[in-house]
């Protein structure tokens, strides 16, 4: 296995493919696991998921944890079969060559783009942004980073850590880190968190806004190397877009049809049915971008 600076080679796997990346936030859900699986079985999506992650994601290509605590909490994650387990600890590695992958860290601020180096960020989020960054991630697309305690809420989506484990997390300190992101890196990420703390940090977007489904559940998304031209979102009258949606066999009744399911599963994936003049407008673009 190669070694760079005592860690593991980061391979550009998923370079050109949007990454979706799942911390343990309160708000991720199940149903949100169920909606990205048939755009990661289309090879739409990669998946990359933290921790606890693992439990409710079977299909996870790259898994991610910092803390060699979590892994005596958690001994059966080391069975992780699906994807490829990562983490920024040279003992785990040490204590299961073959099976576990290291990546070298430091502090600093930003992504760190050195290669098969990450920024440790304060935290492990921050940490699986950047390890995606590696792997060719251009485009990312978050849920269940939450970084706060939403009122009347559990600390992650499964209630919080065991002893000897820390329960007690700075997230202001980790909202500053996200802040000193680069702004161009920046506007790479999609936050699909809802509620969340990065709202000043990054673009907010419910995920089926910002990846719609069709009906055979990909979403036919236009492979990037590059950031998005923005020039690309401009929104088309609406009988443009019905005749390019029949020119690549789909009929407007069709996308008619996909209109009104996404409205049906909102209340099961984001909590509110409501759809506010800005997220219909973001809808009309990313249309109009599938439609090209």
């Amino acid at each position: 296995m190669s070694k760079v600076n005592n860690g593991d080679v980061i391979p550009a796997s998923f370079t050109g493919i949007p990454g979706i990346l799942l911390a343990t936030g309160p708000s991720l859900t199940r149903a949100q696991i169920e909606y990205i699986r048939p755009l990661h079985a289309a090879g739409d999506v990669a998946i990359f998921g933290l921790n606890d992650a693992y439990k409710w994601c079977d299909f996870l290509d790259v898994f991610y944890f910092c803390d060699p605590r979590w892994l005596d909490c958690n001994p059966d994650a080391i069975d992780y079969s699906h994807g490829e387990i990562w983490t920024q600890d040279e003992k785990v590695r040490a204590k299961y060559p073959g099976k576990v992958k290291r990546c070298a860290g430091t502090s600093g601020q930003g992504l760190c783009k050195t290669p098969n180096r990450i920024h440790f960020g304060g935290n492990s989020g921050y940490q699986l942004l950047n390890l995606a960054w590696h792997f060719g991630i251009r485009e990312f697309y978050l849920l269940g980073y939450n970084m706060d305690v939403p009122q009347g809420k559990k600390q992650h989506m499964f209630g919080p850590h065991p002893k000897p484990l820390n329960t007690a997390h700075n997230y202001k300190s980790f909202v500053s880190g996200f802040r000193q992101i680069a702004a161009p890196d920046r506007a790479l990420v999609t936050n699909c968190t809802y509620p969340s703390a990065l709202i000043d940090c990054f673009k907010q977007q419910p995920l089926d806004e910002a990846l719609p489904r069709f009906e055979d559940g990909t979403t036919r998304h236009i492979r990037i190397t590059e950031p998005k031209d923005t020039t690309l979102f401009a929104a088309r009258p609406s009988k443009e877009a019905a005749s390019n949606a029949a020119d690549r066999g789909a009929s407007a009744t069709e996308v008619q049809r996909q209109d009104r399911s996404v409205d049906r599963n909102r209340s099961v994936l984001f909590g509110t049915t409501t759809r506010d003049d800005s997220a219909s407008e973001e809808t009309g673009r990313r249309r109009n971008l599938r439609d090209q």
